[in-house]
């Protein structure tokens, strides 16, 4: 809602980095799981789209409803190459884009501290070039980094994997 209040007129491209599509039903409240549905349900000029989705992590119900709204869902296991021209392709639609990367997505091996670790999940090379091709676009606005559990961190990997993304995040926002 802070970037749709500084943008009120623009179209809001949504690119979330998860293995989740965090498009739950909010009948009985609002969780984590439920953010994007009520982004798109409240906002016509949103649009989304979903890095490092992964079939085994979401039902049925999820994946026709994330196609009842058109989102540009990126398997995890596409080729990097085809996952950057899709997203230059969905970011042509739109007029700002605004990132977050749920740490979820990495392999549970560099990303243990998490509540849902993903087994053979996104690796982080992969995951910071195709963050690198989105940040040349010049449209990104906002990016965040959620999903982040201490309890579950093994040697600080997944805080430290946030903060080498960030750190790489504010080198090219420099450029």
């Amino acid at each position: 809602s802070g970037v749709r209040k500084v943008y009120k007129n623009e179209k809001i491209g949504l690119i979330n980095f998860d293995t989740h599509l965090d498009i739950r039903p909010y009948d009985n409240g609002a969780t984590s799981g439920t953010s994007f549905k009520q982004i798109l349900d409240s906002d016509k000029n949103a649009f989304y789209s979903i890095v490092g989705f992964k079939k085994q992590g979401n039902t049925k119900r999820l994946i026709e409803t994330a196609e009842k709204y058109n989102v540009l869902m990126l398997d995890e296991e596409y080729e990097e190459n085809y996952i950057i021209e899709k997203l230059k392709e969905f970011i042509e639609k739109v007029d700002k884009v605004y990132i977050t990367f749920c740490m979820d997505v990495f392999d549970a091996a560099q990303a243990p501290g998490v509540s849902a670790p993903t087994i053979m999940g996104l690796c982080p090379k992969k995951g910071k070039r195709i963050l690198r091709e989105i940040m040349k676009t010049g449209k990104v606005v906002c990016i965040d980094f959620a999903e982040v559990n201490p309890t579950y961190d093994i040697d600080s990997r997944t805080s430290k994997l946030a903060g080498a993304l960030i750190y790489d995040v504010m080198l090219n926002l420099k450029k």
